[in-house]
């Protein structure tokens, strides 16, 4: 796991406690704790909390699984942890009230360490980054900076080659000179100012806005044709897609103001970055964002830049509880019929 993946994963896990109502009826439930175990609540009412819950629940990945695991409340997603709580509402059980208190104290825990964690797991020189962009929102536009994600696609047993990551590094160079060039900026100042790793890699650079909205867009049109072109032989589709970029014709209408020389070597620039991008296996959350297709399927890199690892051993694929069900299909009286069997 990536720890961008990680955050993530708490954020979503904090979003379902909270706008579920789960977290509130928790704390409630505790405080109508009567002497005997007896809860002064309507079992329909908690139901609707505990299904609501669900259907958050149900769409966690992977990630969100674990961490719910991890913090001890995979439990608030099981039937069978919900039945005594429904039982005490007509009759008293010390276990549904000791399910309730010890609910409330690791959702507690959890929200408590939730800002620690996610500061803890973010990359310092980015998150300082951020800030310092934060900051520089209202003054000097020409000199504002932003960030640009690259992830690196890797699967299971399929690890980077150093010929991949230089590749990458490389592509964005060239593009980020090319767009800092058209902008009339500087195309000096690119950094990497933090990486991760887990499921994928993941590059962070820092360089002035113009400059790295003008890469995002010229990445996101490759995307574009990319998925146009996606019948072809990747070598052909890689070539198509390099020479026909918009950022091309651009550049041509441009020649007498640049150069012949200058745009020859923005031309350059340009089909040698995304070349590379495209045939290292790379994408940024852009993409992702805007496509129903797939881009670990179209932009997957080519096998020479990887070394296969041989499994170990069998895998444990990550699974949902048996216990979790469909929200909508849960009823009272179903948890009643399961309680007394």
């Amino acid at each position: 796991m990536r720890r961008s993946e990680i955050v993530k994963a708490h954020t979503e896990v904090a979003k379902a406690l909270r706008q579920s109502g789960l977290s509130q009826a928790i704390r409630e439930m505790q405080k109508a704790i009567q002497p005997g175990g007896k809860i002064d609540i309507v079992p329909d009412k908690v139901l609707g909390f505990f299904k609501d819950y669900l259907a958050y629940a149900n769409k966690f990945g992977p990630t969100e699984l674990k961490i719910a695991e991890v913090y001890s409340l995979s439990c608030l997603a099981q039937t069978s942890w919900w039945i005594p709580i429904l039982g005490i509402t007509s009759d008293p059980s010390p276990e549904g009230a000791n399910n309730i208190w010890e609910a409330n104290n690791k959702i507690k825990f959890f929200e408590d360490s939730l800002p620690d964690i996610i500061t803890l797991l973010e990359p310092e020189d980015l998150s300082l980054a951020r800030r310092k962009i934060e900051e520089d929102e209202e003054k000097n536009k020409n000199k504002k900076q932003d960030t640009l994600e690259v992830i690196v696609i890797e699967e299971k047993r399929d690890i980077s080659s150093p010929a991949r990551l230089i590749a990458i590094l490389n592509s964005i160079q060239d593009i980020y000179k090319a767009a800092s060039i058209l902008e009339g900026s500087p195309n000096d100042d690119l950094a990497v100012i933090a990486c991760d790793s887990g499921s994928d890699k993941v590059f962070y650079f820092l360089g002035l806005a113009k400059s790295m909205n003008r890469v995002k867009e010229i990445i996101v049109s490759m995307w574009d044709r990319v998925v146009f072109y996606q019948e072809l032989q990747v070598d052909k589709r890689i070539e198509i897609v390099a020479k026909s970029l918009p950022i091309l014709e651009e550049i041509k209408k441009k020649k007498r103001k640049l150069g012949p020389e200058q745009a020859k070597i923005l031309e350059r620039c340009i089909i040698e970055g995304i070349s590379q991008f495209i045939e290292s296996g790379a994408t940024i959350p852009e993409i992702q964002s805007r496509t129903t297709y797939n881009p670990r399927q179209l932009l997957a890199p080519q096998p020479k830049l990887l070394v296969h690892q041989e499994s170990t051993g069998a895998e444990s694929p990550e699974q949902k509880s048996t216990t979790m069900k469909l929200a909508e299909d849960i009823s009272l009286e179903e948890i009643r019929e399961a309680d007394k069997k």
